[in-house]
Order: structure tokens, then C-alpha cells, then sequence
């Protein structure tokens, strides 16, 4: 890891269009693996700079330095200072490339510029910075530290952040003091600004939006990549997380956690929906780590026109608080206060003074005093509303120009949370959410009504919705029509869910199943192991429509098999699968077990096992019930408390807490001994060593796919490795060097979501300045910004070529608003999600413009340019543009063409590849549509590079192999033998990068130094046609995962025999496949890094459809999978075989094994 802090952007002019400096780069590499050495990566770049209201209060701010040595550029020549040597002792980027200019000129006017030599841990031009809370001179540790430290308002005592973020680019009355609008309360289905209801004005315009046929929509309208839907890379791309699986959990601790996926996403409109502004959602009134819940509570804390004692009584009524202007709720209740002060409130009055949702949903009370139920007092008389806004609701009641309803006629719940005034508010949210979102709707309504194909209009009503919106968890209607599921499979789109046998069609956004039987749910492999285990976890329909279970129909499955035994279940009566699994002192088709009465040993008849009673302590000899209940647990939780269904874990057991109702779980313990812990295993008497073991051997079991019961193919000679394959681990960004010590809290939270600098001025040694990721600004990044958050998929072309990606945000007058670069290596990896920030050059964004992204794609090594995408901005009235794409780099440079309009004057003309646009390429130096704005600042770059643009008058350049910085000033260089076996060496950008260079390596060997040899498998073809081209499917197992799979392909010559594959993982089974026929190749319970076999057609794995007949084949798929066994019992020659979901082996025990 690079132990310097590089500052960028340090040599800027200052001025009005100059909204940040004095940068560190930040960066997020997370790796999966995906493919042999290869992995899927997810690479996340965040500037951290200075970002004032004012930022030439800080950059001309007298500094004083008088700890540090200073030498001038001459004296650092003569003392053969290099520039690699500046960078490593934390000399900016800027600093390092000027004075890279005087070694190269001899420029006397740079001779006397001051090169400053921190002292760790300060640093900058003039060592004038270092940070709050690190000494650590990375800053990758100073950001986990930061974020490390940041204490959660749950564990303070109770003092807020003294300004929580805010975003203040639209007009917006949040509804109290100290409640603003976050930017993911914009269009997210309901107005939080109280006054104009800004926050959702333009809003429907993106119910209007239908993506491309290669594209997902999102729930909010918003398109992304169809690959990038649900593709496991574990972030969402969509800015309302509805691309996510449904039972994926909210990040909780994004509190701590700076990256996009808890930065650029607002909250699912069907779950948790209040936002606590940094990524986390809470249900309404739960509590936030940064405390933002408190500022809602406050919001509804304005006295207005009520009486003090009527206010104290309504705010103590909602349970929200324990105590207000020095009265201590718990008392108003205990000593039946609260009707004194109840009396001190009007006949008719409104609470709280602002709307409960919306800008017009409001509380209106009458008659309090006269109620005697306390619980009842908080229930509002009656519920008011805009009535055009609700125009489909019968109106009860008028007051001051109100239009109310009896709550009665609401049938408010109260019983969801066991809070009621939390459980009204809910409520009403849900029963209002029928009503149109905006007056503005109405001027709209001419252009709305002819969109009948994209529009649903509600019953009795004038509301319009999106058809994505029908059957989707959300009533948007008042008739609740929308959630019709005779209406759910209108909208076209691809990635509903069709129920079988039903027209019912299920939005992504269901978050429990509909529909009890799916086509996904048909679709699905359910494990092997799971079949006929004991334990019913599924069920199906038969063709007939007859339910049935897992465990139906086992007349011809083996109980005694690889996946039941010696797991502590009897899956067969007689318990034949647990014989010789341990020493109990029983005999043969009698359980071990502990009487539940006096603690013995009693060996219990088979017949009494599974039969429903309870025989054993712990109803061991009836574990059924609590696999169901527990299937999947960690620890498993197998010992059943008495008259209880509660069922507990061994670790439970003798922990001296009476966890069971009737306490059985302490009782028998002898000396109150954590008994089945580990530690214990020898001193265990032969008691609890049954009870024990009965649960625990479950953890051993073998629930994922397993060769230990094949025999090897071909016959290994030995059976040890001849060689070990490296295999390339799995990372991401760990935290590491993390603070132990707590600060405190409001010191935790000064900059927010940024980090703390001291600066060293004239005036104060340790004054705190904050440094503001992209996302935010201000003096203590208290603003959320105004910005554009890219996601970019990149897929390789050529797998030795070396890319500079050049992404821009352009206007119409292809006017650079920002830009970033992206050096991608392709044969280092499987597939490269880019996350990038790209701001605005103005705060507040100009309206008026049209953004746009353009992205340029040039060859590293001779500087080529390849081709060009644009991605349009649409819904420039978000906050955050969340834009996501897939990017395929093309095989050759795209096309000059001259039909541009107008015409190119210094470039060329070329059409996006991504659309059938056609745009002016500028040569190097120029720019602008026409390519006829010469660049002025161009000479900064290096003469070897190309200049793309200019920035703030800073040119924009792209280095060539060798180069990097800014201005492509500043040379890398390989180390002499830095890639072994002829692996080709590519210098990398020593400021940003972790290594100082990259390898990429031949076919034949990988690694980070091409260190390692490829494993090598022949595969000679006996009796069988020679294909064009065959593919290997090679399986690593192991019972801590599902089989990992490697597919491979070659193309063989006309007479060619003999297949090589070259492959980086160790794997157990290979699979060929050739001619549309399927061949086992190799089984090897312990892998080898060389080998050679050889397949026939007796090795061929036949097709169910050649071994079952007519009867059989008409089955459901879940019926004819419990007869797989008969094939190997049956064919004593068969080694295999396969239908369209599993592969199945045939086992010593001449069993089947899927």
C-alpha cells in the first residue's frame, strides 16, 4: 500500500468557478472471484478536497511553517533529487511535475520555487495539513479510521450532530427548526417540503419513462443495464435499490461506510422508507446511528397556537419522548396528570400544527377532554386532506377550508409496531398514498391522457400511475384496483415473475411470494441432499395440480445414503444411516437418548422414533419438528423444550440461563458446565456426550455436492499433489490499523461525512478544516451535492490490450463540466465496474442545459483512440443522476466518416457506439463542436501525450505507457525482472495505485509476478467423432459452497485427437462436452496440477430422457427426481448421467449422487 499522502489540484487559480482543491484520492477495489484467477471487480475512486463555501478563505489564509525544512529546486537538483523521491515524501502531484519541468529545462524562473519536507504526519505545499483523528500516512487507513471512530447516536448520550447534511438546491420548508430536505426525499413518492412541494414537482415525468428491450427499469422509471440486474456483484445499481433481491437487507452500518452503496441510493418505496441521509432507512420514527429520527420528532415539537399544558400532554401522548420542558411523561400517565392538562386544550384544535404527510395529510382532535381511555387520546376525531388532491374520498366534515374524515371510517391500525401513534402514521401514509402526489398534475393533465399504454388511470379517480406500478406491494389506488392481479401481467415487462397455472404476474419489488408456486421457483435446483431427507422444505404441484413435498413419494430412495449418515437425524425407521457413527452403549435399530425424567441413558425402541411423541430430553427422538422450523442454522438449533416449540442450539444448553419455559435445558446440567462447548469434549460423561453430539453432528453434515463416495478417473497412481495451484483469494478493502480508543461523539461527526484536517496557520496551530467527498460540501461538508454518480461495466475485446478511459460531463456546447480517468488492464480481470463522480461545474446546476456523458476509449501503449459512447442525462431535476451502463471495447478503431453536420474543421467525424450519433472528434489541442476552439493550455502536457480538453484552465492529457500525473510529466518504470516467464510488464501510476506495476501474463502462467505455472489437462478422444471445437466444464468442490465452475473451449483441427486445457484452480471433476453429447473426463477427490485421460463413448453421461421411460419422463420434474437411483442400481456399466438441471454420478454404492 502506497504510505504517502499525494495531494492533487493544489496549483489552481483561484476564482468563482474554482469549487474545490487540495484532493486525495481514495480508492475501493473490491474483488469476487469469477473465472479461474480472474475476478469480477468492483473499483470505486473517491476525491476527497477541500470544498468551502469560500475557498480562497483557506488557500490564501497566512500560513506558518517553521518545523520544516524548505530547499529550493536548484538545491534539490544538485543534491539529484528525483521526482520519485518527491512523491515519497508526500510532495503534491503539482509541486512534483513543476519541478519535473525544471530538471528537464533548467528553468531559471523555477529554479527558487520551495519544495517544503514534511514531517509525517503533516503534509501539503507548505506541510500546513494533517489529520484530526490519524497519523497514518496512507489514505486508504485515514479514511476506515475516520469512519471507524464515528460513534452511532445509539451508544451517545443523547447529544445530536450540531448540523446534519442538507440539501438546499431547491426551495423546501422541511416542516421544523432543524429538519431539512435530504436529496432522497426528492421524488420518492410523497412531498416533505411543507410549503411548494418542490421536492416533488417534476416527479411523473418519470413514470412516463420505458426502457430499451436490453435494459432493466427500476421501480422509480430510472433504466439500467440488463446484466446489472440482480447480477450478484452485491451493490444495487438502481438509485431505489429495486434491483436488488427482495430479501436483501439494508446496509445498517452505513453510518461508517463511505462508499456508493450507501452514498448514491435513496430507499425502496415498499420497506423501510424514511432516510436518515448516508444511506441507511428506517421505518418512520425508528432510530437513525446519525440521529436524523430525532430532528423528525422535533419537527412536530412547534408549540403553534396550542396551550403549554395541551401541548405537553399531545407530545407526552405520542410516546416519542419521555420528557418536555422539565415534565416527565411517565408522571402525567402514572398519576392520571394527563387529564388536568388535556383540559387545557380547545374543543377543536390541530396536532401536530404541520401535516403528518404530505403537505395536506393533517390531525384534527375534538372534544378530548370528554375521553376516558388514555390509550384512546392520542387518536385523532378526524383526518384532513387536500380534496382535489383526494379526489376519490367521501368527505364527513368541513373546518376552516379543511375537508376531513371520521378517522373511524379509516379503520386506523395501531397494532403494528405495538406504538400507536408510530402505527397511525403508517396508516395514514398507506391509505393516502392513493391520493395525487402534486397539484401540478393537473396542468399536466392534457399531456398525460393520451398515454394510455404507458398510464393506468385509478378507479373513481383522476389518478395516474406508471402499469410498472400495478401488483407491486404499493396501493397507489383507492379502490386498491392497482394490486388487482388479474391486471399484473399488463406491463410487458420481461423480468416480472409469471405464477404457474395463473394469470398473476409478480413485481421485483415483492418482498414475500404471491403466488405459491413460480416459474423462477421451477426453475430453481433444489439441493440433492434435500431430497427425502427427513424434513419437508418444499413443495410442487404435480401435472395434475396435486401438492406434494420433498418428502413424498421416497419408496425408491436409499435412506442410508452419503448426505444422511452419521448427521444425529434417523432418516430411515430403523435408523440404519446413524449405525457406527459413535459408541452409545445401544444396540443395533435402537436410539441413544436421555430420559426426560431422570437423566439416564435409554436406548429407545425404533418403532417410537418419529412418531410424534415425545420419548427423550429434548424430543432428540422427534428432531423433525425443529429441522422445519430451523432448517439451515449455523448452530443448529435441535433440543425441543418441553410443551414449547422453542428450540435451542447445543451452545444453550448448561450456559446458567434457563432459556425453556420449564427450565429443562439447566436442569440435568451437572455442575452448571458449559458442556458442549469444545473445551468439554473429554471430560464429558457418556450423557452428555449423546445429547451433545446428537445435535452437533449436524454441523458435519454434507450438504453441498460431494465425490468422497466416487471412484477416481482416471486411477491416480498416488494420491498426492504433485504440485500446489496458487488459488487467488477473494478481497476487498479491509479496514485495517483500526483506532481502538473512542472519541467523542460530536468531535466523531464535525466534518460529517467527511474527514478532519488540522491546519497550521499564523493564527491557530490546530484549527479544524473538513475535506468533503464528492457527495458533499461546505465548510463542514454540511451541503449534499449536485452530481451525476456513474456506474460503468467494462468488457474486454483483446485481452493483452491496456485502455484509458476518458469520462466526461459535457453540455450541449460540449463544454467540460468534470472528468475522470480509468486505466483498464483486461486480462486482470473477469468483468470492471467502474464507480465515478462527475459534478457540475456550477452550484446550483444551470437548468437551462442539456448534460450529457461522454466516454473515450484510447489503447495505452501508442495512444489510439478506439471509439467514443454517450450517455444522455434524463430527470435533470434530480439531485443525484444515478447513470448506469454497460460498455463493450471494441476490436478495432471505429470509423471515420464524413457526413458530420456541421462539418469537423481540426478533427474527424465518427458516430457513438453506443448510438447513431454522430459527433466531431477533436485532434489534440482543440475543441468544441466543430473542433475549432484551439486550447490554449496544451503545452502542459507532455510532448509524448495527447491533450483531450481543458478544465478550470488546466488541461486535460493522456499518457502514454510510462507516463503519468496530470500532465503526463512523470516517468514509471518496470523494475528489471518484474514479471517472471516472459509476463509483459505495464507501469502504473505510482500516486493512485497500490503497486508500482502490473503484469500480464502468457498463457501457460498468473499470478501477480506470472510466478505460477497453469495446471495442464490432456484429454485424448477414443472412438469418437472429432468436433469443431469442444468445452470443458471443470467443477471444484468443497462442502462449504456450491461447485465453483470453470467452462472452457477450444477449437480442434480436422484429425486432432488430443485437447490441452491450461487452467489456474484446483478442480475435481471435468465434464466434456462434444457433438451435443456430455462425457465424464476426470473425478479426483484430490486435485492435480498435470494430468491426462481420455474419454469414449462408455464414459458418456446419457440423457434421463434415454434412461427412464414414457411413464417416468411424464412426470413433474420434482416427482421423477426421487426415481434417479434406479439408473445406477439398474446399469452397472452407467457413470452417469444428466437432464436439463442436474448431472448426476453414479457412486460406489451404486447410488446416485446429483
Amino acid at each position: 500500500m502506497n504510505c504517502q499522502l499525494i495531494l492533487y489540484d493544489t496549483d489552481v487559480i483561484v476564482d468563482e468557478n474554482i469549487l474545490e482543491s487540495n484532493c486525495l484520492y481514495y480508492r475501493i477495489n473490491t474483488e469476487k472471484l469469477a473465472y479461474q484467477e480472474l475476478s469480477n471487480i468492483i473499483d470505486e475512486m473517491i476525491p476527497y478536497c477541500l470544498r468551502p463555501m469560500n475557498i480562497s478563505k483557506i488557500l490564501f489564509r497566512n500560513l506558518t511553517n517553521t518545523n520544516s525544512q524548505n530547499l529550493t529546486f536548484e538545491e534539490l537538483r544538485v543534491s539529484n533529487v528525483s521526482t520519485q523521491e518527491l512523491l515519497a515524501w508526500s510532495a503534491p502531484i503539482d509541486l512534483v511535475e513543476k519541478y519535473q519541468v525544471y530538471l528537464n529545462d533548467i528553468d531559471l524562473s523555477l529554479s527558487n520555487e520551495l519544495f517544503y519536507n514534511c514531517t509525517p504526519p503533516w503534509f501539503g505545499l507548505q506541510c500546513q495539513y494533517s489529520f484530526a483523528f490519524s497519523e497514518d500516512m496512507a489514505i486508504a487507513d485515514v479514511v476506515e479510521n475516520e469512519f471507524n471512530i464515528k460513534t452511532s447516536y445509539l451508544e451517545s448520550t443523547g447529544i445530536l450532530i450540531q448540523q446534519l447534511p442538507c440539501y438546499t438546491h431547491i426551495k423546501c420548508d422541511r416542516g421544523g427548526t432543524f429538519l431539512c430536505l435530504d436529496w432522497r426525499e426528492v421524488c420518492n413518492g410523497r412531498i416533505d417540503c411543507i410549503d411548494e412541494g418542490l421536492d416533488e414537482a417534476f416527479c411523473f415525468d418519470m413514470e412516463l419513462n420505458e426502457c430499451e428491450e436490453n435494459e432493466y427499469r427500476c421501480h422509480n422509471g430510472l433504466c439500467i443495464p440488463e446484466e446489472f440486474w440482480e447480477n450478484g456483484f452485491g451493490d444495487a445499481d438502481c438509485l431505489d435499490r429495486s434491483d436488488e433481491f427482495a430479501d436483501v437487507l439494508y446496509p445498517n452500518s452505513c453510518f461508517q461506510d463511505p462508499a456508493f452503496r450507501c452514498e448514491e441510493h435513496s430507499c425502496r418505496t415498499n420497506w423501510h422508507d424514511f432516510p436518515c441521509g448516508d444511506g441507511q432507512c428506517v421505518q418512520k420514527f425508528d432510530e437513525c446511528h446519525n440521529g436524523r429520527h430525532l430532528l423528525l420528532i422535533q419537527s412536530i415539537s412547534n408549540q403553534g397556537y396550542l396551550s403549554d399544558k395541551c401541548f405537553i400532554a399531545m407530545m407526552c401522548l405520542t410516546q416519542l419522548i419521555k420528557e418536555i420542558r422539565g415534565t416527565v411523561c411517565e408522571t402525567l400517565f402514572r398519576n392520571y396528570f394527563i387529564y388536568e392538562f388535556i383540559k387545557h386544550c380547545d374543543p377543536i384544535f390541530q396536532f401536530p400544527i404541520i401535516p403528518v404527510h404530505s403537505n395536506h395529510i393533517r390531525f384534527l382532535y375534538e372534544n378530548i377532554s370528554l375521553k376516558s381511555d388514555s390509550n384512546l387520546l392520542i387518536i385523532p376525531d378526524y383526518v384532513c386532506y387536500d380534496e382535489q388532491l383526494c379526489d376519490c374520498l367521501n368527505s364527513t366534515f368541513f373546518y376552516e377550508n379543511l375537508t376531513c374524515i371520521n378517522s373511524s371510517e379509516l379503520y386506523l391500525t395501531t397494532s403494528i409496531s405495538g406504538h400507536i401513534w408510530i402505527d397511525m402514521i403508517l396508516s395514514i401514509e398507506s391509505y393516502f398514498r392513493s391520493c395525487i402526489n402534486h397539484r401540478i398534475f393537473f396542468n399536466k393533465m392534457n399531456k398525460y391522457e393520451n398515454q394510455t399504454l404507458l398510464l393506468y388511470q385509478c378507479n373513481n379517480s383522476s389518478k395516474l400511475i406508471s402499469k410498472h406500478r400495478i401488483f407491486d406491494e404499493n396501493i397507489d389506488c383507492c379502490m386498491s384496483d392497482d394490486e388487482n392481479d388479474k391486471l399484473s401481467c399488463q406491463p410487458t415487462s420481461k423480468h416480472r415473475i409469471k405464477c404457474i397455472n395463473e394469470s398473476k404476474c409478480l413485481s421485483s419489488l415483492h418482498t414475500h411470494d404471491d403466488c405459491p408456486f413460480t416459474e423462477n421457483q421451477l426453475e430453481k435446483k433444489i439441493s440433492f441432499s434435500k431430497i427425502c431427507d427427513g424434513s419437508d422444505e418444499f413443495l410442487f404441484k404435480d401435472l395434475n395440480g396435486k401438492i406434494h413435498t420433498d418428502e413424498s413419494q421416497c419408496n425408491y430412495w436409499p435412506c442410508n445414503n452419503m448426505y444422511s449418515q452419521c448427521d444425529g437425524f434417523w432418516t430411515c425407521p430403523n435408523g440404519k444411516d446413524e449405525e457406527n457413527c459413535f459408541q452409545t452403549g445401544c444396540q443395533s435399530e435402537t436410539y441413544a437418548c436421555i430420559s426426560p425424567y431422570n437423566y439416564s441413558l435409554i436406548c429407545l425402541s425404533s418403532q417410537r422414533v418419529n412418531d410424534g411423541i415425545d420419548d427423550c430430553l429434548g424430543a432428540m427422538d422427534e428432531l423433525r419438528s425443529c429441522r422445519r422450523l430451523y432448517p439451515s442454522e449455523k448452530n443448529p438449533k435441535r433440543f425441543r423444550c418441553q410443551n414449547s416449540s422453542l428450540c435451542l442450539s447445543s451452545m444453550e444448553l448448561c450456559n446458567n440461563i434457563r432459556t425453556c419455559p420449564l427450565g429443562e435445558d439447566e436442569d440435568f446440567c451437572d455442575k452448571n458446565r458449559f458442556m458442549c462447548q469444545q473445551i468439554s469434549n473429554f471430560n464429558r460423561t457418556i450423557i452428555e456426550d449423546i445429547l451433545c453430539r446428537s445435535i452437533d453432528n449436524e454441523k458435519n453434515r454434507i450438504i453441498h455436492f460431494s465425490i468422497h463416495t466416487s471412484s477416481n478417473y482416471p486411477q491416480s497412481e498416488t494420491n498426492t499433489i504433485n504440485e500446489i495451484i496458487q488459488l487467488k483469494q477473494e478481497k476487498s478493502h479491509i479496514q485495517k490499523h483500526i483506532r481502538s480508543e473512542k472519541i467523542s461523539y460530536s468531535l466523531s461527526w464535525y466534518c460529517n461525512r467527511g474527514l478532519t484536517l488540522r491546519l497550521r496557520s499564523e493564527y491557530e496551530n490546530n484549527e479544524r478544516i473538513c475535506m468533503c467527498p464528492p457527495s458533499y460540501y461546505g465548510d463542514l461538508c454540511q451541503y449534499q451535492n449536485e452530481r451525476v454518480s456513474l456506474t460503468l461495466g467494462l468488457v474486454r475485446a483483446e485481452r493483452r490490450n491496456v485502455y484509458v478511459i476518458v469520462i466526461m460531463l459535457i453540455d450541449e456546447e460540449e463544454t467540460i463540466n468534470s472528468y475522470n480517468q480509468y486505466e483498464y488492464i483486461a486480462s486482470q480481470s473477469c468483468g470492471v465496474k467502474l464507480n465515478r463522480y462527475l459534478l457540475f461545474s456550477k452550484r446550483t446546476k444551470n437548468m437551462s442545459k442539456n448534460y450529457s456523458i461522454r466516454i473515450d476509449a484510447y489503447e495505452k501503449h501508442s495512444i489510439t483512440y478506439r471509439g467514443s459512447w454517450h450517455l444522455s442525462i434524463h430527470f435533470l431535476f434530480l439531485p443525484v443522476n444515478r447513470i448506469s451502463a454497460l460498455l463493450y471495447m471494441p476490436f478495432e478503431r471505429t470509423p471515420i466518416l464524413y457526413n458530420c453536420f456541421p462539418t469537423c474543421i481540426n478533427g474527424e467525424c465518427v458516430q457513438y457506439l453506443n448510438k447513431n450519433y454522430l459527433f466531431c472528434r477533436c485532434f489534440s489541442g482543440w475543441s468544441g463542436i466543430q473542433c475549432d476552439t484551439k486550447l490554449n493550455n496544451c503545452q502542459r502536457c507532455s510532448s509524448d501525450s495527447i491533450c483531450i480538453g481543458s478544465i478550470n484552465d488546466r488541461s486535460i492529457c493522456v499518457c502514454p505507457t510510462m507516463k503519468f500525473g496530470p500532465r503526463c510529466l512523470l516517468t514509471s518504470v518496470c523494475p528489471k525482472n518484474a514479471c517472471q516467464n516472459n509476463g509483459q510488464c505495464i507501469p502504473a501510476d505510482i500516486s493512485v495505485s497500490d503497486s508500482h506495476y502490473s503484469c500480464i501474463c502468457s498463457d501457460h502462467y498468473y499470478g501477480p509476478k506470472c510466478e505460477y505455472r497453469k495446471g495442464q489437462l490432456d484429454i485424448y478422444l477414443e472412438n469418437l467423432n472429432i468436433p469443431s471445437f469442444l468445452s470443458a466444464f471443470f467443477l471444484t468442490i468443497s462442502n462449504e459452497s456450491e461447485p465453483q465452475l470453470t467452462i472452457m473451449i477450444q477449437k480442434l483441427t480436422l484429425f486432432q485427437r488430443r485437447v490441452t486445457f491450461r487452467i489456474s484452480i484446483p478442480y475435481n471433476l471435468v465434464i466434456v462436452e462434444l457433438n451435443r453429447k456430455y462425457y465424464l473426463a476426470v473425478i479426483q477427490s484430490i486435485p492435480n496440477l498435470d494430468l491426462s485421460t481420455s474419454i469414449n463413448p462408455s464414459q458418456e453421461c446419457l440423457s434421463i430422457e434415454i434412461l427412464f421411460n414414457s411413464t417416468l419422463m411424464a412426470m413433474s420434474r420434482f416427482q421423477r427426481i426421487k426415481f434417479y437411483h434406479i439408473p445406477c442400481q439398474t446399469n452397472h456399466d452407467l457413470n452417469c448421467f444428466m437432464d436439463k438441471f442436474y448431472l448426476c454420478l453414479c457412486t460406489k454404492d451404486r447410488h446416485a449422487n446429483c
